[in-house]
């Protein structure tokens, strides 16, 4: 992906990046890439979640509101959920 993060920095849309905390550890590089490239990007990192959040139903949840707060511009979520 290091080729390919020049072609992100010129998206001006507003980007959410969302993670796991117990994400693999290439992924949450991925994302310090992606946020460090993309002018407009949010990054949310959910706390004891892994890749697989939206098959646990606590986790998808938590994905839920912090998408939802996204969409709707609320400043109710945070960068660490």
């Amino acid at each position: 992906m290091n080729s390919s993060l020049e072609r992100f920095a010129g998206i001006r849309a507003d980007v959410l990046l969302m993670g796991g905390q117990k994400s693999p550890a290439f992924l949450r590089d991925i994302l310090d890439a992606l946020q460090d490239t993309l002018p407009h990007a949010r990054r949310v990192e959910l706390s004891d979640v892994g890749h697989e959040a939206l098959i646990d139903r606590a986790a998808s949840e938590r994905v839920g509101e912090e998408l939802r707060a996204f969409l709707t511009g609320s400043d109710e979520f945070s960068e660490e959920a």
